[in-house]
Order: structure tokens, then sequence, then C-alpha cells
């Protein structure tokens, strides 16, 4: 119940938040990744950023304890770059720049991955990064991991 109140609390805050100048001034570096998203998903990002600012200022405030935060269009993406910058920090990727992160991230470091189907893909498709494994075509996918297949390649897109 504390977390939700502290939700709604903070959406609020961010929603008034991002009407200000000052937030305006510390958004305008995200002007660098308007590259092919609609103004409605960097809105929506940029209000995900604001709320997760304010939670984890309450949750500070709160508990004295420090969290960190990612931010993405999924799950996965918000998980992956909140374990990549720890701790205290708080990590934005927009859809655009996943590209450029899975060129480093390692298929193991991905949820889901790290365990044996993970090591299943990098061994049966000689694959060791996220962008290594975007590459491999559907087709070969499918040939060693036939019910997972379709999964394995959108995770990797």
């Amino acid at each position: 119940m504390v977390a939700s109140s502290l939700l709604i609390s903070a959406i609020s805050i961010s929603l008034n938040n991002l009407r200000s100048p000052a937030i305006s001034l510390r958004l305008s570096p995200l002007a660098i990744w308007q590259t092919g998203t609609t103004k409605e998903e960097k809105l929506r990002l940029a209000i995900a950023a604001e709320t997760v600012e304010q939670i984890r200022a309450r949750i500070r405030e709160s508990t004295q304890f420090f969290c960190s935060g990612g931010i993405a269009n999924n799950k996965m993406l918000a998980k992956l770059v909140c374990s990549r910058h720890k701790p205290r920090q708080q990590t934005l990727i927009p859809f655009d720049f996943v590209p450029t992160l899975f060129e480093e991230v390692p298929i193991g470091d991905v949820r889901m991955l790290g365990g044996k189907l993970g090591h299943a893909i990098q061994e049966r498709l000689a694959v060791g990064t996220m962008a290594d494994l975007a590459a491999v075509p559907y087709e070969v996918i499918e040939r060693y991991f036939e019910g997972q297949a379709r999964w394995i390649s959108q995770l990797a897109k």
C-alpha cells in the first residue's frame, strides 16, 4: 500500500515537474536521442525517468536506503540498464540505442538468458553478445531452438 501511494504521488509530482523550466534544462541533453522515436515515446520515457527519480528520493527519505533505477521500453531492458549502473544511479535507455548497447552486452547478462538456455545459445550459435545474436538469421535460431526461436529472436532485436 505504501509503495502504490508513493507511486501515485510521484507520478503527480512528475507531471507537474515536467512543466517547470528547471526540468526542461535537465532534459535538454535528451535531445541527442531524437532519432526515430515519436514525441509521445520520448515524453513517456521522460515521465518515467522523473517518476523513478521521485520514487528513489522518497525511498531514501523514508528508509535511508539508496536504490538504482532503470528506465526503458520494456522490463528486460530496464533491468539490464539498472544492473549495469549500480549503486545509486538511474539510467534511461531509449529504444533507438538498444543496438549500440547490445554490442557490449554478453548474452548471459540478459534476464532469462543467464542459465542453461543462454549457454546453449552461445555454444550452438557461436555468439557472445546480444548484437551477435541479433545478426543470426531466424531460420538458424529455429533450427536449434524451434520452440523458443521467435522469443529468442525478438529478445535480441
